[in-house]
């Protein structure tokens, strides 16, 4: 099978994005856990040209995109809804009705609806999380979805989108997938989520480069700790009547995700409002130090207690659009419930580092990439197994390149282009922001 690889590039730049690359094919189409290493072949086969590596993206993007067809991934989303416009334009008994889909995860299952509003941008509609409020309650259910709160929440969510959040976009609005947990961060959600932004990114014409997340109360705690332990990931965030502990959701990991809270100056049940005044302090000493990165907003409506005036939170949301390279990171990789995300931007981890919570922070200036890594008492890490992520947009492959990590120069020549980059980067992400054609692992 590597020989079409080989063939591919012995061929001429025109041709190459025509080429039959029948082992990423098989590849892609084999389920994600029974996919074998990336085979050490396709590091081999290098790719001598920024053109060729354009060609290639493309390419591996085709494969990748065919394989999670065969693999059924499109028609695990809901297909995609017509628009309220739509629907209201229709006559009173003609309009379909509401029917929730469902998605399912370690045993568990969350109903959810999807819904459009507006018009599709010309890059793709936004896709927004937006997480109901209530949580979970003391008493044992006789089922995972026997709260009254949390379908009444639900419900709320669905009015929202009609009468307050902001068109031209795409509403993925789930009820919680077991009331006895009542949390919205769990792991069985985090694998949820990343379903549906894989999918939607594939099928459904989501751009993105907008993703978002916003929730209420218990949803925005989550709008809060997802993004916050996942950067890179998303546009922008936006949490409504709620705040949370930096260490859940570490502030320096909003470097390049922009958040919003609206909150009641009142609401100081479990000091809300106090954790929300110390958590944008913190991002506001960041900005300082950091002005191109940090973006925030803290709303505090003055009179209110929990309950809020719900709008200003999105509609601010969904200007933000998010930089899928940015020549700056800040990285504390820890654990959210039990998940440990592994990727920021161009930077990865090949596992889960053995001692939690990690720190890192990488830069690219011209042709050199400064990396610096530290354990949870500010000294050197060690045994941690970090890859780089490269192309011609960050920095010119063309030319040798300098890697030091904790001021150690690790690396100081070309890193070349490769097949096995492009398909390790775009199994990874799900995200053509997140492919690249060259990587450099290091430990």
């Amino acid at each position: 099978m590597i020989r079409h690889l080989i063939a591919g590039i012995l061929l001429s730049g025109a041709a190459r994005a025509a080429v039959d690359v029948t082992a990423l094919d098989t590849w892609f189409a084999t389920p994600p856990a029974e996919r074998r290493e990336i085979p050490a072949e396709w590091s081999a086969l290098p790719l001598d040209t920024k053109e060729a590596a354009v060609l290639a993206v493309d390419r591996v993007w085709q494969s990748y995109r065919e394989g999670a067809r065969k693999l059924g991934w499109d028609a695990q989303l809901a297909p995609f809804p017509p628009t309220l416009e739509e629907i209201v334009a229709l006559p009173a008994d003609q309009r379909p009705k509401l029917s929730p889909s469902k998605l399912e995860a370690a045993g568990k299952t969350m109903p959810y609806v999807l819904l459009a509003k507006g018009k599709k941008p010309e890059k793709g509609w936004p896709l927004v999380i937006a997480l109901h409020g209530g949580g979970g309650t003391g008493e044992k259910l006789a089922h995972p979805h026997a709260w009254p709160v949390n379908t009444r929440e639900w419900q709320a969510q669905m009015a929202l989108f009609e009468r307050v959040y902001p068109g031209d976009a795409l509403y993925f609005i789930p009820r919680m997938a077991d009331d006895n947990d009542g949390r919205w961060y769990f792991d069985y959600c985090q694998e949820i989520y990343d379903q549906v932004i894989r999918r939607a990114i594939l099928f459904r014409g989501v751009d993105p480069d907008r993703i978002y997340i916003t929730g209420i109360s218990e949803g925005g705690y989550t709008a809060f700790r997802l993004p916050g332990n996942q950067p890179g990931r998303f546009a922008a965030a936006a949490a409504m009547a709620a705040a949370e502990p930096m260490e859940n959701a570490p502030p320096e990991n909003f470097r390049n995700t922009p958040l919003r809270c609206d909150i009641g100056e009142n609401d100081t049940m479990f000091d809300r409002i106090g954790l929300a005044r110390r958590m944008f302090e913190k991002l506001g000493s960041l900005r300082e130090s950091d002005p191109q990165g940090y973006l925030h907003h803290l709303e505090v409506q003055k009179g209110r207690g929990h309950g809020i005036d719900y709008a200003g939170g999105p509609a601010w949301m969904v200007q933000q659009v998010r930089n899928p390279r940015p020549k700056k990171l800040a990285w504390t990789v820890q654990a959210l419930h039990h998940t440990v995300n592994l990727r920021n931007a161009w930077l990865s981890l090949d596992e889960a580092p053995a001692a939690l919570p990690v720190s890192i922070t990488a830069e690219i200036d011209g042709n050199a990439v400064a990396l610096n890594a530290r354990d949870k008492e500010g000294k050197p890490a060690s045994g941690l197994k970090l890859r780089v992520f490269l192309d011609d947009r960050l920095l010119d492959l063309d030319r040798p390149v300098t890697v030091t990590l904790n001021g150690r120069r690790v690396h100081d020549g070309k890193i070349p282009r490769t097949w096995a980059a492009l398909a390790r980067s775009t199994a990874a992400s799900g995200d053509p922001g997140g492919v690249f054609s060259a990587e450099l692992p290091l430990k």
